[in-house]
Formats: C-alpha cells, sequence, structure tokens
C-alpha cells in the first residue's frame, strides 16, 4: 500500500505541474452546455482515504482462462458530454484483479486520454498517450463526431511518471486519438486531421457538413 500511495501521490503532483502544457484545458463548447460532473458517490468508483482527489473507475476483470497473461491492463475510461461518467476520467493501470496501480486524473470531464500504453524512447521504458477534448453531442458538434477537438496532443512521460515531452500536430492540422507510436530512431508517427467544411446535401449528407 505504501508503493501505491506513493505512486498516486506522484501522479498527483504531475498532474498539479500540468497546468501549462497542451490538452489540459477543454476546447470550448458550442452552445454553452455544461457536461455533467462525474458520479463519485458510488460503490462503482474507488475512494481512497490516503488521497481524497482520486476516484477512479472500478473495473471488473472477467477471466475466461485458468492463467492470465503477467502484466498490467492499461485503460483511460471517459464519458461523452451528454451524459455523467462514474469516475474522474483519465490514465489508469490496474492489476489483474482491478486494483489501480496508478492513476492519472484529468481536471474535466471534457478531457480524455486515448492511446494510453508503454512503449520504448532513447532505450528506456515510457508511458504514452493521446489527450484533449473529443467531440461528443451536444456540446462539441463543430468537427465530426469522436474526431479531435483543436489543441490535443501526445504525452510522453518517463519511468518515474514525469512528463518529459509533448507532441502536436503542426500547420492547422489536429492530432487523432487513433495512434501515437514511436519508433526505434525516436521519431513519432501519428495520424492527424484538417476538417474541411463543405455542404454534404449532394451526397445526403447535411448542409453544414464536414470533410
Amino acid at each position: 500500500m505504501q508503493h501505491l500511495l506513493a505512486l498516486f501521490v506522484v501522479a498527483l503532483l504531475q498532474v498539479s505541474a500540468l497546468c501549462a502544457r497542451c490538452g489540459t484545458v477543454p476546447y470550448p463548447t458550442n452552445d454553452g452546455y455544461v457536461t455533467p460532473s462525474p458520479i463519485i458517490d458510488s460503490p462503482q468508483v474507488w475512494s481512497f482515504m490516503s488521497e481524497p482527489e482520486f476516484h477512479p473507475l472500478k473495473v471488473q476483470i472477467n477471466r475466461f482462462e485458468p492463467d492470465t497473461s503477467p502484466g498490467f491492463v492499461f485503460l483511460a475510461p471517459y464519458g461523452f458530454s451528454a451524459e455523467a461518467m462514474y469516475g474522474v476520467p483519465g490514465s489508469l493501470i490496474l492489476d489483474n484483479d482491478g486494483n489501480p496501480v496508478w492513476f492519472r486524473p484529468l481536471s474535466s470531464p471534457n478531457l480524455m486520454n486515448t492511446v494510453f500504453r508503454v512503449q520504448k524512447y532513447r532505450g528506456a521504458p515510457v508511458l504514452t498517450f493521446w489527450q484533449g477534448t473529443l467531440a461528443t453531442s451536444p456540446a462539441y458538434t463543430n468537427t465530426p463526431g469522436g474526431s479531435s477537438e483543436p489543441g490535443s496532443c501526445y504525452y510522453i512521460l518517463d519511468d518515474h511518471y514525469k512528463v518529459i515531452k509533448t507532441l502536436s500536430a503542426q500547420n492547422g492540422f489536429i492530432s487523432d486519438i487513433h495512434e501515437f507510436l514511436l519508433t526505434p530512431d525516436n521519431t513519432a508517427l501519428f495520424l492527424s486531421t484538417k476538417v474541411v467544411p463543405m455542404d454534404l446535401t449532394p451526397y445526403g449528407g447535411p448542409a453544414d457538413g464536414y470533410v
């Protein structure tokens, strides 16, 4: 438990230091819609006496074989702008029984992490993930549903959970949620999009559509 508490404290310190980093402020909503706050007081949510600000979603691990592969389970639960999610969104590492090992909470239900995993950078293991706001109705409809809103980016954390680098798409492109791959040359491959408004009525779509 002391080890877990130390990891939780490290995570909290990292979140406190991120106020000036990319992807830490939700993209403005279209019409002022306010996303419901996360549901905290629930048996589906973890709460800790040692760290009262940490409330990750509880996850049930179902085993279909007598033995499971070694290692941890990596998740990044998040909700949608129309719904109140159970627990606070963020990057979450679990053991094979569903107990939290490390959690990095986000400051708003309109912020999300995706593609959370372990990779290698400069020969050392690192944690990587996308962070930002997703286009989810009704609060976010100015880009195609499920796509990234402007201001999102990718994070690289070292084996002490310290942010060592952030990267984002340039030249009017938006960092996409679906892939972030570090190469053996210590470069990164990722997807990016540029939303172009277009009248799609000739193709059976909306007049205020996008490609």
